[in-house]
């Protein structure tokens, strides 16, 4: 499995071959780094938008005592999909929790 980059809109024709490197190369770096943040949240807060300042953040996961917490909603909600979550979280190892509906 893996992601499409370059390929939608017909960019790729468009772009040198060090551009092209360098997209790939910050897709790759940016799904590490989205892989090492999901992989350190608790289960419990998946979903959550984090606030520190009244401002929403990508909160630490090591700090997240620090921020206020909210769960997006304002006259309705935010649609979430279980099987989007839970293949998510099976993907870091981390096991559905019944507890919390997903």
């Amino acid at each position: 499995m893996g992601i499409i980059t370059m390929g939608s809109n017909g960019e790729a024709v468009h772009l040198s071959r060090e551009e092209k490197i360098t997209v790939t190369r910050e897709a790759r770096s940016a799904l590490d780094e989205a892989g090492w943040f999901v992989g350190r949240m608790p289960t419990d807060k998946a979903g959550l938008l984090f606030l520190k300042g009244g401002r929403v953040v990508q909160p630490d996961p090591d700090r997240l005592s620090e921020y206020q917490t909210h769960d997006g909603r304002r006259r309705g909600h935010w649609p979430t999909s279980a099987g989007i979550l839970s293949a998510m979280l099976e993907r870091y190892n981390k096991p559905p929790n019944p507890e919390e509906g997903i």
